[in-house]
């Protein structure tokens, strides 16, 4: 699910998620935090990546910079309940969980993708899409439900780099 208008006034991406799990049957997941709701919204934190995503409506790419100080305690919390509840729906992820106090990001991806294709989870995203703010999450989003984790761990969708392989594999995967 895309939270899009995070850019207006008294937009509110907690509301949003409250809504979502009274009104949905699967327990709604933010894989995005909003930096700033309203007019200055220009960015969000990706969850799974730990890391700031910034963009413009005038700007045709994103930059990814580390999470900011002031946003890291959030960053970390959201990370670490992403985590718990994926350990939590395997027995095998919650005991690593356990053992470690992590797990390594290739596990949290499949584990996270388990989830939302029996419908354990509904990913949540935000942004604004007239602004371009958020937008490049959701082919990270449609590669993990599609099984291309290999590429979303390359860093495919935020890499200008990798662009180009992650539009073929979108072709050869979903065009045919």
């Amino acid at each position: 699910m895309f939270v899009n208008g995070l850019d207006k006034e008294g937009a509110g991406f907690d509301a949003a998620l409250e809504t979502c799990r009274t009104q949905f049957e699967c327990t709604p997941v933010p894989m995005v935090l909003p930096v700033h709701d309203g007019s200055g919204f220009n960015s969000v934190v990706d969850v799974l990546e730990h890391a700031l995503i910034r963009s413009r409506s005038t700007l045709p790419s994103v930059e990814r910079v580390a999470v900011p100080p002031d946003m890291e305690p959030a960053a970390q919390h959201a990370r670490k309940q992403l985590i718990e509840a994926v350990a939590e729906s395997d027995e095998g992820l919650l005991n690593r969980y356990l053992e470690q106090g992590d797990l390594p990001q290739e596990q949290l991806i499949q584990g996270l993708r388990n989830d939302i294709l029996t419908r354990q989870f509904l990913p949540v995203y935000a942004g604004s899409a007239l602004h371009n703010v958020g937008t490049w999450s959701l082919p990270s989003c449609l590669l993990l439900r599609s099984g291309q984790s290999s590429i979303l761990r390359q860093g495919a969708i935020l890499n200008p780099d990798y662009y180009v392989s992650a539009k073929e594999v979108w072709r050869s995967r979903f065009q045919d």
